[in-house]
């Protein structure tokens, strides 16, 4: 297929290849005029690109495959000029803006995401991939709001709407990208894979130190409805069993984003930093990196922690974001644990091919991403205090990563002031959990003719919240353990 942007013609395209492996496509192109940007991308990823005078110019690629298919199937888009068009350009290519780009490409949206650095290698590659609706509303509620009392059930209903959409997602996914994301959750479909799936979906909640405010808040959500179930000691503590939560493999969830992105036409640019958003007329109408210039009908904001970078635009339309360091470690721990436990010192997620997941902290240093060998030895002596068996297991992965933190603990979503600028980040320790509602919300608004007012988006999570005319006092954040989830 190929698709010409602008007024130039393509006349000749001819595709041969080659005769012995590593098999290779050669692309001859004639008859394009100099300063012609070319993309050539396959179905599975994208390839390469040429900015250059192009004239009786070949491009040699290698097949993703060894070129065991027998027809090509690539995709040539031609741009004319110095910058590439795209109907939305999205800032940030983490779970959040592959997601997000991935539903845009479905509605027939020409996309491009513009990365930083290395597609979904920050919060989303360091998360643990919990789907902790109930337990992050008990332990960790959001305080800072303006409401408190309407953000945390705001906050908590968007969470449990996203863990609901999860089955059909990942079902779906699998259907775009063929990679499993190894969803464990009680209203999840039969695996996907042909994997032995062994563990247990649900999150085992162990009280390790007294929180009457958790208590009332399981009370609360077991009398409306959400399953909370009394359950055997854990280690000497009290222990609750959540049924319907569960978890994701957070980094097949990022592989598999990109790659339907990808097949679905998507253009994904790394290690492409965007230093400036142009607006013309009040409106945002250009990103720049250091390498493109890409004119956007619409941008979207999803660049996590880096979401309150400048980019020359109004301050009220920058999310007030922050890093929150974490640190984590995995174990090859077998099939010791075969549920996830969570809990107010630690908390234990197991993966399908036996590593098990021990995090973790949190932690305000900026963008320091550094880990330290006395977290490490915290992290696993904290999971042995719960489970003894774990001491002798080998440490096969230790990592921090940066939690996008908003100031008042809710995400970000929607407009913004300039028309036709949109953000979502924010997400602080339920990006994964989220993601899936925030594609939802995010293209509904971008693509509704009313989304300059935010119909799609409660208003607890419109970046209006942040620029009333008159100040509101907040109250402090309830104290957290220095454990935590990094999401």
């Amino acid at each position: 297929m190929a698709r010409i942007i602008g007024d130039q013609t393509l006349e000749t395209i001819v595709f041969r290849r080659a005769a012995r492996p590593p098999f290779s496509w050669v692309i001859s192109i004639s008859s394009l005029p100099a300063g012609t940007m070319a993309i050539v991308a396959d179905r599975d990823m994208l390839i390469a690109r040429y900015r250059q005078p192009l004239s009786e110019d070949e491009f040699n690629f290698r097949r993703s495959q060894n070129g065991t298919s027998g027809a090509c199937r690539s995709s040539l888009l031609f741009y004319t000029g110095k910058a590439m068009k795209y109907d939305v350009g999205i800032i940030g290519g983490g779970a959040i803006g592959l997601s997000c780009a991935w539903r845009l490409a479905q509605a027939g949206v020409r996309v491009g995401v513009f990365e930083r650095g290395e597609i979904g290698r920050e919060a989303s590659w360091a998360a643990a991939g919990m789907l902790a609706a109930q337990c992050e509303a008990a332990h960790h509620p959001p305080a800072g709001a303006q409401s408190i009392l309407d953000a945390r059930h705001a906050m908590f209903d968007l969470c449990l709407q996203s863990r609901a959409l999860y089955p059909a997602f990942a079902q779906e996914l699998f259907e775009a990208s063929s990679i499993d994301i190894e969803l464990s959750l009680r209203s999840a479909p039969a695996a996907l894979s042909s994997a032995e799936e062994w563990r247990e979906p649900g999150i085992l909640y162990v009280q390790r130190q007294p929180d009457e405010w958790a208590q009332n808040a399981f009370a609360q959500q077991n009398e409306a409805g959400h399953i909370v179930q009394s359950a055997p000691d854990f280690a000497g503590h009290n222990a609750l069993w959540l049924p319907d939560e569960g978890q994701v493999n957070n980094r097949r969830l990022v592989e598999a984003l990109r790659l339907a992105c990808e097949r679905s036409g998507v253009l994904i640019h790394q290690a492409e930093p965007v230093q400036e958003v142009h607006r013309r007329d009040g409106r945002a109408a250009t990103i720049e990196t250091p390498g493109h210039s890409a004119l956007c009908d619409k941008v979207l904001l999803c660049a996590g922690a880096w979401s309150h970078d400048t980019l020359r635009l109004p301050p009220e339309c920058l999310p007030p974001v922050r890093p929150l360091a974490g640190e984590m470690i995995a174990v090859q721990a077998g099939r010791i644990v075969d549920r996830v436990i969570y809990s107010d010192g630690v908390y234990m997620v197991p993966r399908r091919n036996g590593t098990l997941l021990n995090g973790a902290t949190m932690e305000e240093r900026g963008f320091d991403k550094s880990k330290s060998e006395a977290t490490r030895t915290h992290l696993l002596q904290s999971a042995c205090g719960m489970v003894p068996e774990l001491a002798h297991c080998e440490i096969v992965e230790h990592w921090a990563g940066l939690r996008p933190a908003s100031v008042d603990g809710l995400p970000i979503l929607g407009a913004t002031p300039v028309p036709n600028f949109y953000v979502a980040t924010g997400h602080g320790r339920n990006g994964i959990l989220l993601t899936p509602i925030t594609a939802h919300l995010l293209v509904e608004s971008i693509l509704s003719s009313a989304g300059r007012k935010n119909t799609k988006v409660a208003s607890e999570f419109s970046i209006e919240r942040f620029v009333l005319p008159a100040e509101v006092e907040t109250t402090p954040p309830r104290k957290e353990s220095c454990l935590s989830k990094t999401i």
